[in-house]
């Protein structure tokens, strides 16, 4: 959710989530073939981040239908991971998986382009950088903008 001052400075409070799903095999998959839940394997790495974040936000032609907008500004990041715990040896072993959370302080850094369709609707994208204590995490987002993006409705 952002709040834009003056048509040039920006307040959000936003929430993403992150896994390494994408990173992780997947078995017994074929083409054109149903695939049953439990060949897939869960991503063993989640990560949820809440921030906080100020911004400027650029005009990149006079008629201000797009936008560059460069935010950045403190998170919390909880992260997640299945770790799996052996007892025993050779046959006898169990093998039993445990989530560990973790909270940990992050610098979010989000740059974007914004494409404003109408004075109520538009999309965005542009890579966002999650750095803290353990990991560092870039991606690249697509979003639509929604609510009130322009007050001057002639220009569209």
């Amino acid at each position: 959710m952002s709040f834009v001052y003056n048509a040039k400075y920006s307040l959000e409070v936003g929430y993403s989530a992150t896994s390494n799903q994408f990173n992780t095999p997947l078995t017994g998959l074929k083409s054109a073939s149903n695939s049953n839940s439990a060949d897939v394997i869960p991503p063993d790495q989640l990560m949820e981040n809440f921030n906080l974040m100020i911004g400027r936000h650029f005009n990149m032609n006079s008629e201000g239908t797009i936008r560059f907008v460069l935010q950045g500004g403190p998170g919390m990041s909880v992260m997640m991971e299945w770790v799996e715990l052996q007892a025993g040896n050779g046959l006898n072993s169990i093998v039993k998986s445990k989530l560990v959370k973790e909270n940990d302080f992050s610098l979010m850094i989000n740059s974007k382009f914004e494409f404003p369709i109408t004075s109520l609707l538009g999309f965005s994208a542009g890579p966002s950088l999650i750095v803290n204590r353990d990991k560092s995490f870039l991606s690249f987002s697509v979003g639509f903008m929604y609510g009130i993006i322009s007050k001057n409705e002639d220009r569209y």
